[in-house]
């Protein structure tokens, strides 16, 4: 009974998460909001499982760490004196990994699984409502001007009901993910589906979560085996596939991502070893609270980085880590990284649920250099990954049952 109601909170919550992804710009403002409540109930669920001494992964420590560094920052420095401020920046950096360990230590495999097929079908249905969508909005028929109008952008780009291209191009990816880890379901038709809405919406991670696909799909689930020389060929073809995005924002020393990177490293040599604390660049509360950095970087004076223009303050998620907890809160975030890499996906024995929780992995961290990560974007990748992991060990599960019934 536990279990169960569990994964009806989880359900409803992811649910409303898609639901707020896709239709932002048509649902009340408080809809924004859902992930952080989410989260915060999870936050609190995730505390009272720690009382019972459920196992976690040993490596949370150095996320931990991490965010008692990042409080040190604030203790010791007076960019960010304002605790709240700090506590909640705090909370809106870890919710996604939280969330992640929490489904691991609350959710069996049996229930994993019931969530799957629950999430598989949300996924279908998105996917096919956002192709269908994007054709029309191509079409541009009469009958159906007024809905296409809300979905496109001034320049003509599909964005559904999202509000940002970027942020349709998002949900397909997760969409597409569950429906790819499973060779049961139609991942052809899917793709082909995706193909559409991406291409529609111009986004330039889009595109490179759909190439990349192929990419993995090819070179990892069909070989089996992945070889390091596999890389002499996939590594190029995302530079090519990027290569706009990267000379327009990474490299373009007036782009507002390259500013965000550039001053992040400052911040921390500044304020060497921890950085500058949390609420102080990057986030969305620095944002929100305009942080005195901004001012002393020039940002108050550049379009979208100004105090009542926000925008381009939030477009990018590694600068945060680096100026907020510094070189050595960034080595820490390494650590915790390359551990929850190893220790959870790569020991997935399920091929093409491996594959597709590693190209969700690898393009939710390719999106830290252009987007706000931990954000409802984040949540939803770290709801989707630990779900994949449960569903791989049911298989397992299932398979043994079998060969001891045979």
């Amino acid at each position: 009974m536990k279990h169960r109601v569990n994964s009806v909170f989880l359900v409803w919550g992811i649910s409303l998460m898609f639901l707020a992804f896709l239709f932002n710009t048509v649902l009340p403002a408080w809809i924004n909001y859902v992930d952080d409540a989410f989260c915060a109930v999870v936050v609190v669920l995730f505390v009272i499982s720690l009382f019972l001494k459920k196992k976690v992964f040993k490596f949370y420590f150095w996320i931990f760490l991490l965010i008692l560094i990042g409080l040190m920052g604030n203790y010791m420095y007076d960019v960010q004196k304002n605790f709240t401020f700090a506590l909640t920046d705090a909370f809106m950096f870890i919710k996604p990994y939280i969330l992640l360990m929490y489904i691991i230590i609350s959710v069996n495999s049996i229930q994993a699984q019931k969530i799957y097929r629950i999430l598989t079908e949300i996924s279908k249905i998105a996917i096919i409502i956002l192709a269908v969508a994007a054709i029309l909005s191509l079409l541009k028929l009469e009958s159906f001007i007024g809905i296409i109008e809300g979905m496109v952008n001034s320049v003509g780009e599909f964005e559904f009901y999202t509000g940002f291209t970027g942020s349709a191009a998002d949900i397909i990816i997760v969409c597409l993910t569950i429906i790819v880890s499973n060779p049961r379901n139609n991942r052809l038709v899917y793709y082909v589906l995706s193909l559409i809405v991406i291409l529609r919406t111009g986004s330039g991670l889009g595109i490179l979560a759909i190439v990349g696909y192929a990419a993995v799909y090819f070179f990892m689930e069909r070989k089996k085996k992945f070889h390091w020389y596999y890389l002499l060929i996939i590594v190029p073809l995302c530079f090519w596939v990027g290569r706009n995005e990267i000379t327009s924002y990474l490299l373009n020393a007036e782009a507002p991502r390259y500013l965000l990177f550039y001053y992040s490293i400052i911040t921390a040599w500044e304020y060497l070893p921890i950085g500058a604390g949390f609420a102080t660049y990057g986030s969305s509360v620095a944002a929100n609270q305009y942080s005195n950095l901004y001012y002393l970087y020039g940002f108050s004076n550049r379009w979208g980085m100004g105090k009542n223009d926000t925008g381009f303050l939030v477009d990018s998620y590694y600068p945060q880590i680096i100026a907020q907890t510094g070189f050595l809160g960034s080595a820490l975030y390494g650590i915790f990284m390359y551990k929850l890499f190893f220790k959870i996906i790569m020991r997935m024995q399920n091929n093409s649920a491996k594959t597709a929780t590693i190209y969700l992995f690898a393009i939710w961290a390719v999106s830290g250099l252009g987007f706000g990560s931990s954000s409802l974007w984040g949540c939803l990748v770290y709801a989707v990954i630990p779900i994949l992991y449960l569903v791989d060990k049911y298989d397992l599960y299932e398979c043994r049952n079998v060969v001891l019934r045979w």
